[in-house]
């Protein structure tokens, strides 16, 4: 038997250690002693002289789970390394063609309402309360009529005047 990839030695190693332990676990004493000889192929001859029956029994199953899980580790990558080959395969890449615009250059303007600013504090809190209460009513209005697509691209314009500054 030529072993070619590692979940066939597994699966080799899960029958072997499954048809051993039924053989050491067999009330045969011929099928006892078999299973007892064909350990020296699956532990080393120092851990099978320091172990005791139960020991041995519970070391070969310990070593057949390990060897079922490690089989179900090996099935799961199989299946993810399918499923990434299948959606190499959906992948549609489109070129897309640029437009070769100028950039307009960009000049900063100020208002003329910070020339015409209120001087008392009473002014200034009077015209910022007036402000507040124009930009609270036109949001609520704007807001309630915006859709999913709207205020994504206000959150981007947002974004960007704060990666400008």
């Amino acid at each position: 038997e030529t072993i070619k990839t590692r979940k066939d030695w597994i699966d080799q190693e899960v029958v072997y250690i499954t048809n051993t332990l039924n053989k050491i676990l067999s009330p045969d004493e011929k099928l006892q002693q078999e299973g007892l000889d064909e350990l020296g192929y699956l532990l080393p001859i120092f851990l099978i002289n320091n172990l005791k029956g139960d020991e041995l029994i519970v070391y070969l199953k310990a070593k057949l789970e390990a060897a079922k899980l490690v089989m179900k580790i090996l099935e799961h990558e199989e299946k993810v390394k399918n499923e990434m080959k299948e959606d190499e395969e959906e992948e549609v890449f489109v070129d897309i063609a640029q437009e070769d615009a100028a950039e307009e250059p960009k000049h900063m303007a100020l208002d003329d309402e910070e020339d015409e600013a209120p001087r008392s504090i009473e002014e200034r809190v009077k015209a910022v309360q007036e402000k507040l209460s124009a930009v609270e009513s036109s949001d609520i209005v704007e807001e309630n009529n915006l859709s999913l697509g709207d205020i994504k691209n206000r959150l981007k314009d947002a974004t960007n005047s704060e990666d400008e500054s």
